[in-house]
């Protein structure tokens, strides 16, 4: 059998939604606080558009492509990491993404990523993968290790950030003064290997470079600099 609803004045709805509130925010007074997960900290939500024809898996490294407005809303745009290299990804929650699909995540800095193989440890450094979306131990970093969330799904836990440095190869002379390609090298130190197809334009304030020359390259006011050499 229906029953009536309860009706309350505006003014009263007000003061009830605020008590509602205040209590979420600090708990009862007689009681335990509540808790808030550290994934729920400071975390805004994001709203994400895939630009792919294929599912995106959970926890995948997704690569920042753009942005647009919709109803008034800023959306994501995000891709598979490729060859073309970017500073900004983003990772997936726990739902898998459809084919050109919608979803939001929360902006967290502590995430879970997907890796390729081996054994994470904690401190371990880890880069997007071309064409796929998990993350490769040694490649430009977006991801420092805290730990294995998930050893048999190959789940890690950490920190994600921009990439703000990198290690590569002049891929012909580089002249003082001028901006040059530089060839992207990622693995152990000491085995690096190169990062087919992936480069970044650098501005060369130092003193000229041969072609096939070690160099650091870093992101400093809005550009990429060289800021070191090989001699």
């Amino acid at each position: 059998m229906a029953t009536d609803g309860i009706v309350l004045s505006p003014d009263v709805w007000d003061r009830v939604r605020r008590m509602l509130l205040d209590y979420e925010r600090r708990g009862p007074a007689d009681g335990p606080q509540p808790r808030r997960g550290p994934r729920e900290l400071g975390a805004a939500t994001l709203l994400i558009k895939s630009d792919v024809s294929e599912e995106i898996p959970a926890f995948g490294c997704m690569a920042v492509i753009g942005m647009e407005a919709d109803d008034k809303r800023v959306i994501i745009k995000v891709a598979k990491p490729s060859t073309t290299f970017r500073r900004q990804y983003l990772f997936n929650g726990p739902r898998a993404i459809p084919a050109n699909g919608r979803t939001s995540i929360r902006d967290r800095q502590f995430v879970t990523g997907l890796y390729d193989s081996g054994t994470p440890a904690n401190g371990d450094a880890y880069g997007p993968t071309p064409n796929q979306w998990y993350l490769t131990k040694g490649y430009p970093a977006v991801f420092t290790v805290a730990d294995i969330e998930d050893a048999t799904g190959k789940r890690i836990v950490g920190r994600q950030y921009e990439i703000n440095t990198v290690l590569g190869k002049t891929n012909a002379a580089h002249a003082k003064s001028a901006s040059g390609t530089i060839n992207l090298w990622a693995g152990t130190a000491g085995s690096e290997t190169i990062i087919t197809s992936m480069t970044i334009s650098a501005y060369n304030r130092f003193a000229a470079l041969a072609t096939g020359k070690w160099c650091v390259a870093d992101w400093i006011n809005g550009q990429w600099y060289l800021t070191a050499g090989e001699c």
